[in-house]
This record gives C-alpha cells, structure tokens and sequence, in this order.
C-alpha cells in the first residue's frame, strides 16, 4: 500500500539555517531517498514552493474564488511530499522516523494514499 509522506516545517526553520546545515539536512534527504530506491518501495518526492506563490480555490454561489497565499493563518506549512509504498502501518512507522530526523520538518504526517473510484459511465448517471 502507498502511504504519503506529508512533511511540515516552520517558516522560522530554514530562515535560521546556515549553508552548510541546508546542505547537510538535503543530504539526510537524500539518504532515504537511496534507501528506499534501493529497497524498491520508494515511489517519488515532491518539493512544494513558498506560500507566498499559493493560491487557494473554493466554490462560493456557484462560482470559484481565488485567494492568494494558504488556506490558514499558521507558523507551520506543508512543504512537500513522499510516496513510499509500504508492507504496513510500521513500515511507515519506520519512513516517517527517518523523515523526522533530516532537520527540513517540524512534522511528519503519513497515512494510506485513497484508490480512486472508477468512473461512472455518463450514461448511467442520468439513468438514476
């Protein structure tokens, strides 16, 4: 089963970072990413940009809006992703750890990625 890797981090953390600390936590990065290649489960990485590139959808009368920058006031963000498709929940367990440790997130959440449904024909839709 694929779980995704949500990683959080604090704007205040990479501000403070030196150089060589962005180095050294892009490396620790990287260690899992080889890991897990090298295990076969892992399935890709996402880097998110700064929200102040973010714009948020919502469906208001009938009509989208949009409004710059995320969703909710808050000192922490959702700054990437990891796929890695793992045996079980400790399996997981074992990837959000590592994860923790790399210095880029203040927080690691991880849970089971959804199957998409398949899609209804048109035909039936209007039937019902």
């Amino acid at each position: 089963m694929q779980y995704a890797f949500l990683i959080y981090t604090e704007l205040s953390l990479h501000a403070s970072m030196t150089p060589e600390d962005a180095a050294a936590a892009i490396n620790r990065n990287w260690n899992i990413i080889d890991e897990a290649t090298a295990r076969g489960v892992f399935r890709g990485v996402m880097r998110l940009e700064s929200t102040t590139q973010s714009v948020t959808a919502r469906r208001r009368e009938g009509d989208a809006s949009f409004t710059d920058g995320p969703f909710a006031e808050t000192k922490e963000i959702l700054g990437g992703f990891y796929l890695i498709d793992c045996k079980d929940d400790e399996e997981a367990r074992y990837w959000a750890g590592r994860l923790t440790g790399t210095g880029c997130s203040t927080a690691v959440e991880f849970r089971p990625v959804a199957v998409v449904p398949e899609r209804v024909p048109e035909a039936a839709l209007a039937s019902s």
